[in-house]
């Protein structure tokens, strides 16, 4: 009985590792997104104020 429990935490500990994984994924695909975003932000800006000064 307590090697089905042992093995049972030990299934429900890689559900949580996986989770925790997907999470992490996520985050930093959401990280560079809005990276990419104030990157694009700040070339725009420069670019407007490159042709407003001309």
């Amino acid at each position: 009985m307590a090697s089905g429990r042992a093995t049972r935490e030990a299934r429900q500990q890689k559900v949580t590792e996986r989770r925790l994984a997907v999470a992490r994924a996520e985050a930093m695909r959401r990280a560079l997104w809005i990276g990419s975003l104030v990157t694009l932000l700040v070339v725009a800006a420069c670019t407007g104020l490159l042709i407003w000064q001309w």
